[in-house]
């Protein structure tokens, strides 16, 4: 590794490089917030080396290819493709590629207030390196928003805020499972048997996690990572779809079809079927009928 005699110096760095960013400043009380995100794909050149000394922003880098040494702090590593780094704030480091073998790499530096707490929350305060082969899609189109310059500042900003909340909440899986378990996905296989089993009864997620021994918090958690969406989200619309299929196929009055599904009044259940249908129970059933009648299959 190079050495920096000046430690003013951020960057060295001869590699073919696309970068792109958008900022926005406001006034808070009497601070001011600095919202900034970049994104940037390097090609290394044989000779590419990279130093921050005390960055005031958190960088995700993503190795595509390529090999090489970089320094976070104290410890070193030997990326390897697929591996994402969280480069914290304040954190100094530095990198470069392995002339035989160089780096082809995507990264997105953020500097947010509200970075520090999410990664925190999301048990990621301390990660630096996870094989994060997933969040390769993500970062690209984080790259594509701030390439194409599509939109306002603000939109921009916002479409970018919306991804990062992607990767992290990816990454934290990663962290809850980083390997497979199979005591896990069987407990996720037999609590969603049992929900399918029993859809039509008032289900609680105490009930569902007693089926698997497991506390209420490590049920919802195995839940949501094997079947991408939380146990209640789950059930909610599972009976939607059978009060959906219902309503196109019989001839049940709403009433009934919400005392069978075991919501709590009729009025709850045509509240909630609209929110998720765009459209009241009755409506759905005379579009359901119109359809039928205009098939000339029927």
């Amino acid at each position: 590794m190079k050495t920096v005699s000046d430690k003013k110096i951020l960057n060295i760095a001869d590699g073919s490089e696309r970068q792109y960013s958008v900022s926005h400043f406001y006034r808070m009380k009497n601070a001011t917030v600095h919202y900034t995100y970049s994104a940037g794909k390097t090609v290394c050149q044989s000779d590419y080396y990279c130093h921050f000394y005390e960055p005031s922003h958190y960088c995700l880098m993503y190795f595509i290819s390529g090999k090489g040494s970089l320094r976070h702090g104290s410890e070193k590593f030997s990326p390897k493709g697929s591996d994402l780094f969280i480069l914290h704030q304040g954190v100094e480091w530095e990198y470069e590629t392995d002339p035989d073998d160089p780096w082809q790499l995507i990264w997105i530096n953020i500097n947010t207030d509200f970075f520090r707490p999410l990664l925190e929350f999301y048990g990621l305060g301390e990660t630096v390196r996870l094989e994060a082969s997933n969040v390769h899609p993500i970062l690209e189109k984080i790259f594509q928003i701030l390439e194409n310059k599509d939109g306002t500042v603000f939109e921009r900003r916002d479409a970018v805020t919306r991804e990062i909340f992607h990767i992290i909440r990816d990454l934290s899986r990663l962290v809850l499972f980083p390997k497979s378990d199979s005591k896990q996905e069987d407990d996720a296989r037999r609590m969603k048997e049992y929900i399918d089993d029993h859809i039509t009864d008032d289900l609680r997620v105490s009930e569902i996690s007693h089926t698997v021994f497991r506390s209420e918090g490590d049920a919802t958690t195995i839940f949501r990572h094997f079947y991408n969406t939380p146990i209640k989200r789950y059930i909610l619309e599972a009976k939607l779809r059978i009060a959906a299929q219902h309503l196109a196929e019989t001839r049940l009055s709403v009433s009934e079809i919400s005392s069978m599904l075991s919501f709590c009044d009729a009025q709850h259940f045509s509240r909630t079927f609209r929110e998720f249908y765009n459209a009241s129970p009755l409506q759905y059933r005379k579009a359901a009928q119109k359809n039928k009648a205009d098939d000339p299959r029927s």
